[in-house]
């Protein structure tokens, strides 16, 4: 038998302070749970103050602690309660959200159908919002359709979020006869659609061509106009453009503009193997791109493809230049890197709008080869104010 320990007892371990939280981080996603959720959101609920803003926050946390790994040292996590508590705050913010508008009609169809539990008045929310924004897109479409074009708006449900309800996202696919009528008319496009949709930090738009969405040239309406072309392709079920000119043209731009930009951040002649490493890799990437290109042109000889190439030439031999500069102890006062740089920042320079320029191209020849240099040559001559 073990020994039996004599004299004053050991006092306990102190686990937990008095009122049993003991010292928590609110910064831990659990405390962070625990705490809103019993000190927030149910007592500004039960006093009828506006919770919806809140509950997308939580919705965050939820899913943060639903992975496994965070519960690697409790045999049994609780993924099943999680998952309820997830579904539970995802209703209760539909509910509390569509309340928030004050309307009438909607309160008493919330109030009827929370008789049957939060789920019931949740539907009833949906179905509400739902109304709304095919409204909305049927609205902007038939705008569009007034300014001279033909739109198709799509929809999609995001994760709820504090600043919208319902958190649909929207994408503006809008025909366009030629990609450099989309160039001239996206601003104003942009100005037509805001109205209706100020209620969304922002939305998509891309143009469509031969009915494939060139993604490429598709744009993020905020304040103002950025490109967006990756968040256009996400999307789902989209017809896409195969753009393989336009691909190939943006390769052997990044390839040249990362070679630029690593040139113009040495401070001197002396090249580190990091250094040497990157600017090696983005010149190759650049010169695989140029070698699928002369692949295009000896399979399909076309003026357009060969006016491509020229411009991509010249800005490959600019940036060689800049190394044999740096290497001679002379490097350029401003690289190409450092003009696109000025250029996307409301300064463009006259190879931006090359650039420009060429990316349409390709885009018209990968819309249809046939007759894209005809197409592209009638559209450069056309007025400015057309």
């Amino acid at each position: 038998m073990p020994k039996r320990r004599t004299g004053s007892p050991r006092p306990p371990l102190v686990v937990d302070s008095v009122d049993g939280l003991g010292n928590y981080d609110v910064s831990d996603p659990v405390s962070f749970l625990g705490t809103m959720i019993a000190n927030n959101l149910f007592s500004n609920l039960f006093r009828g103050e506006r919770v919806a803003p809140l509950i997308p926050q939580l919705i965050e946390q939820v899913d943060k602690v639903t992975r496994a790994e965070y519960w690697r040292l409790l045999g049994q996590p609780p993924l099943t309660e999680l998952t309820r508590l997830r579904e539970a705050l995802v209703d209760l913010h539909a509910v509390v959200a569509e309340a928030a508008r004050g309307k009438q009609p909607g309160l008493v169809a919330l109030r009827a159908a929370g008789k049957s539990g939060v789920s019931a008045a949740a539907r009833v929310a949906r179905q509400r919002a739902e109304t709304r924004m095919q409204a909305t897109a049927s609205r902007l479409e038939q705008e569009l359709a007034r300014a001279g074009f033909a739109a198709t708006v799509r929809r999609r449900a995001g994760e709820p979020r504090s600043h919208s309800w319902p958190s649909d996202d929207f994408l503006i696919l809008v025909e366009v006869p030629m990609i450099f009528a989309w160039q001239q008319s996206v601003e104003g496009l942009a100005d037509l659609c805001r109205p209706l949709l100020e209620d969304r930090v922002g939305f998509l738009m891309a143009p469509i061509r031969s009915g494939r969405v060139v993604a490429s040239f598709g744009v993020n309406v905020l304040t103002n106009v950025f490109p967006a072309a990756d968040k256009v392709r996400e999307w789902p079920e989209l017809p896409l453009l195969d753009e393989r000119l336009g691909e190939l043209l943006g390769q052997v731009f990044a390839g040249v503009d990362e070679a630029s930009s690593i040139l113009a951040s040495l401070t001197g002649d002396i090249l580190h193997d990091d250094e040497a490493t990157a600017l090696e890799a983005a010149f190759a990437h650049a010169r695989e791109a140029l070698e699928e290109l002369d692949e295009l042109i000896n399979a399909n000889s076309d003026q357009l493809l060969l006016e491509v190439k020229a411009t991509l030439v010249e800005v490959y031999l600019a940036v060689e230049d800049e190394l044999k500069a740096v290497a001679s102890g002379n490097p350029v006062p401003r690289g190409v890197a450092a003009t696109m740089i000025d250029s996307l920042n409301g300064n463009p320079d006259d190879d931006f709008v090359t650039r420009i320029v060429t990316a349409a191209a390709c885009v018209e020849w990968d819309v249809d080869a046939d007759g894209a240099w005809d197409r592209v040559g009638e559209a450069l001559e056309l007025p400015a104010n057309t």
